[in-house]
């Protein structure tokens, strides 16, 4: 096992089956190729740093970290996760130092911003078929990237400032606040409460299975873009249905702005409309619908 409170710089692939436990100092992946992180040798043991920085001391030339895709090994960053460094660009020409996230379980435990992405030079975070970012600390701000799965499970209110993609698994067990676009393209679930910030745009292209979505306050938007939706029963400010297939709202429901239907929808509860019902696709109230609009 790694122990200590150092600074550290790597120039070869970090793997091995022992352990690392970091405590203080930066731990550096500095590549001149393409190199391997991550045991490869399952869920034992987890790897703990405070900060743990990537980068790229090539020039001119696009690098990658090729994390582990077969090992669902926890990497837990307690100070700061870096992709890129400053200088890495010097001559002019960007370098960007891609972490290909792998199979791993990345768990980010730090207060405010626990993951920098630099944009000069460009950090590029990939975050592939099988990768988890966990996001643990006190009120972090959550940043804007493309994940997998992402889980936000820390105490206080996460804040979503940027455009987020998530392409699977959203699970959100705590307080969040999204400021911003963050679109879902999977499951939207957790015992958490998300809420909408003043303009932000939420999508979401599967479930909705979340226990708490707030989203009354004015001009943000929710758009369900999936097959065959169950929307979720709430208050909306504004509310779009644009998915395929037929869409249908099984619980009590208030649009208090704007409701548009892009694509079927059948009202099975109790819809109230208080702005306007647009759209050009089919509205069908059910035998237990009701709709009123104000």
């Amino acid at each position: 096992t790694l122990i200590g409170t150092g600074n550290i710089t790597v120039a070869g692939n970090v793997n091995g089956s022992g352990g690392i436990n970091l405590t203080g100092g930066s731990f550096e992946q500095r590549i001149a190729s393409n190199k391997g992180f991550g045991t490869g040798q399952g869920a034992t043991p987890s790897w703990t740093f405070n900060n743990l920085i990537f980068s790229n001391s090539a020039t001119d030339t696009s690098l990658s970290i090729l994390a582990s895709n077969t090992s669902p090994q926890n990497i837990i960053i307690t100070g700061n996760l870096q992709i890129g460094k400053s200088g890495d660009d010097a001559t002019g020409v960007g370098s960007p130092t891609t972490l290909e996230a792998g199979g791993l379980t990345w768990t980010l435990s730090n207060t405010g911003t626990p993951m920098t992405i630099l944009s000069s030079p460009q950090g590029v975070l990939s975050a592939g078929s099988f990768s988890t970012f966990s996001y643990t600390g006190l009120s972090p701000a959550i940043t804007p990237a493309t994940y997998k799965d992402l889980i936000i499970n820390g105490s206080g209110t996460a804040t979503i400032g940027g455009a987020t993609v998530v392409n699977a698994t959203m699970t959100v067990s705590s307080a969040v606040t999204n400021n911003s676009t963050l679109t879902v393209t999977g499951a939207l679930s957790g015992a958490g409460t998300l809420t909408q910030g003043f303009g932000a745009t939420l999508n979401i292209g599967g479930t909705s299975s979340i226990t708490g979505l707030t989203a009354t306050v004015s001009t943000n938007t929710i758009i369900y873009t999936g097959a065959s939706q169950a929307i979720k029963a709430t208050t909306y400010d504004s509310l779009t249905i644009n998915g395929s297939g037929t869409a249908t709202i099984g619980g009590a429901t208030i649009v208090n702005a704007t409701m548009t239907v892009s694509s079927p929808v059948t009202n099975n509860s109790f819809l109230i409309v208080s702005g306007a019902l647009n759209g050009i696709s089919t509205f069908t109230n059910g035998a237990t619908g009701s709709l009123n609009i104000d």
